[in-house]
């Protein structure tokens, strides 16, 4: 079970919101949710380091 005090599927509050335009977004109709998917799949898969 997941205790929802060390739960945060964002690291950033700016995550979830720029996660929540993109829902957004896609409800708007600017984009199919597939085509997100596999570009967002595409830029996890080459691995550029994260600015901490």
């Amino acid at each position: 079970m997941i205790n929802n005090d060390e739960y945060r599927p964002f690291h950033e509050p700016w995550h979830a919101q720029i996660f929540a335009l993109t829902i957004h977004l896609n409800e708007q109709g600017h984009f199919e949710w597939k085509d997100w998917s596999q570009a967002f799949s595409e830029a996890l898969s080459l691995k550029v380091p994260m600015v901490q």
